[in-house]
């Protein structure tokens, strides 16, 4: 295997970050870039060391969408969830993860190692919010396994199965747009994308939609009238099934393409995807600056504070 490229690609994180603030665009993109490589220099060591970092209902998203991907895959064997066992190995990753942020093991291994924004910038959690964290958690799992979409997948053949928290990619404007399907099978003749939700429906669920759309139109060769989503908000609980319209995936298409246009000419060398850190400003919203994994590479180490 050769060596790890930094080539330029999209996303909806992608464009998110491009959006709020570009030099947080810079350090998660391109001054993070090689920082897992102990020879690195340091300011990119501590930068991918900070784009580790989750907070609190970040963490929680990840959590939930570790434990529901492992009962998944156990529904094609016929097998059921059920709420106790799934609350128990929850409640082991909460306190194993907890437990290597406080102890700060990510220094040994930033990848493998959980880092919450609230350990690492010494921001205070309480004792009830980490009941809540939990209780949320455990209300989602109880919500998931009382779904009867869960008995239309069990009863799925095999060979119909496209993915499983599949991370993959198609081409928008010859460049890599990347898409993470929670799962994906084929029920009744038609490409059905079921996507977990720990959160509120929001505009970027919308946008999400429409690009697994266009993924599967690249990867399946799938019409649009064949393609469909099925938005499971596991807290709620709500069920939200959605068809993609070609208005929508062409208006997605648009977005990304300009996206990419916009990113591409803030490089200092395109055609080599390098970027320089000084053309990607700092936003004016100080306010943003308080959430963001890399507020230490802007003021320096220690609390964060109000910034004007």
């Amino acid at each position: 295997m050769g060596p790890l490229v930094n080539v330029l690609s999209w996303s909806l994180s992608r464009q998110q970050a491009f959006n709020e603030c570009r030099r947080q665009y810079y350090w998660q993109y391109y001054g993070s870039w090689g920082g897992w490589d102990d020879s690195a220099p340091p300011e990119a060591r501590q930068a991918y060391r900070l784009k580790q970092i989750v907070n609190l209902d970040m963490w929680a998203g990840d959590i939930l969408h570790t434990v529901v991907e492992g009962e998944v895959k156990r529904l094609r064997s016929g097998y059921r969830p059920k709420p106790v066992p799934l609350r128990e190995r929850t409640r082991a990753l909460l306190n194993e993860q907890w437990k290597q942020s406080v102890e700060q093991r990510w220094r040994d291994n930033a990848k493998h190692n959980r880092n919450l924004f609230e350990h690492y910038y010494g921001l205070p959690v309480s004792d009830a919010r980490r009941m809540e964290i939990r209780d949320k958690l455990f209300a989602c799992l109880e919500h998931f396994c009382s779904l009867p979409l869960l008995d239309h997948l069990m009863t799925t053949d095999p060979a119909a199965w496209l993915a499983i928290e599949h991370l993959d990619t198609f081409l928008a404007d010859g460049v890599p747009v990347y898409v993470k399907m929670d799962c994906a099978v084929r029920l009744n003749g038609k490409v059905t994308i079921i996507d977990w939700k720990s959160g509120k429906e929001s505009e970027r669920d919308r946008d999400q939609v429409a690009c697994y759309g266009l993924y599967a139109m690249q990867k399946w060769r799938s019409g649009l009238e064949s393609v469909g989503a099925v938005l499971v908000y596991l807290h709620t609980p709500e069920v939200v099934e959605t068809t993609i319209a070609p208005e929508t995936a062409l208006a997605m298409q648009e977005k990304i393409v300009t996206g990419i246009h916009a990113m591409r000419q803030c490089l200092v060398n395109p055609a080599a995807n390098e970027a320089r850190r000084d053309d990607f400003p700092m936003t004016d919203q100080k306010n943003r600056c308080r959430r963001c994994n890399f507020h230490e590479m802007c003021y320096g180490p220690g609390p964060i504070v109000e910034h004007e």
